[in-house]
C-alpha cells in the first residue's frame, strides 16, 4: 500500500473524529441549556418580585413605572402597576400638547422595543433545539473546560443572533 496515501486518509479520519466530538459537545451544551431554562421557569413560578422600569429620553428621566410580579396558578405571568410610579404634571398650552406628541410617540416606540425584548427572554427551548438541528449555532470556548458561548443566528428575526 502506497504510504502517501494513508497519511491523508488518517489525518481525515481524526479530524472527522474531532468534527464529530464538537458536535456532541455542542449539542450536550444545547441539552444543558434547555433543562435548566425549564428547571428555572419552573422555579420562577414560587416567586414574585418588584419589576421597575425607568424611561430616559435625552437624559432626562421621564417616567418610572413600577410592577408587582408573579405567576397566578394557571402559570401566565401578572404585572400589578403599583404606587410607586413618578406621574410628572404635564404642561399646559402649546407646550403641553408638543409634549403629549412627543410622549405619545415615545410610549409607543418603547411599547414596541419592550415587547421585541419579551421575544428573546426567557430564550424558548424550542427554537434553540431548531437551530441547532439546522446546524447554525457555534460554540465558542471562552475559558477551555469552563465557559463556553453558544451563538444562536436568526434566533427571532433575520440577521439577529442570540448568545448565551
Amino acid at each position: 500500500m502506497n504510504k502517501k496515501i494513508l497519511l491523508p486518509v488518517m489525518m481525515l479520519c481524526l479530524s472527522s473524529g474531532k468534527m464529530m466530538a464538537q458536535e456532541n459537545q455542542k449539542q450536550e451544551l444545547v441539552n444543558s441549556i434547555k433543562s435548566k431554562l425549564a428547571f428555572s421557569k419552573d422555579n420562577l413560578k414560587k416567586y414574585s418580585w418588584i419589576e421597575t422600569t425607568t424611561v430616559f429620553y435625552k437624559g432626562e428621566q421621564k417616567s418610572v413605572k413600577v410592577y408587582q410580579c408573579y405567576y397566578d396558578v394557571d402559570g401566565g405571568l401578572q404585572k400589578v402597576e403599583t404606587a410607586g410610579g413618578t406621574p410628572a404634571a404635564p404642561p399646559r398650552g402649546l407646550r403641553g400638547r408638543i409634549a403629549e406628541n412627543k410622549t405619545d410617540d415615545i410610549t409607543a416606540y418603547l411599547t414596541k422595543a419592550d415587547a421585541l425584548i419579551k421575544t428573546y427572554l426567557p430564550p424558548d427551548p424550542e427554537k434553540l433545539q431548531q437551530i441547532e438541528a439546522a446546524g447554525t449555532s457555534t460554540v465558542g470556548v471562552l475559558v477551555p473546560n469552563k465557559q463556553y458561548k453558544l451563538t444562536f443566528p436568526n434566533y427571532n428575526l433575520p440577521g439577529d443572533q442570540l448568545s448565551i
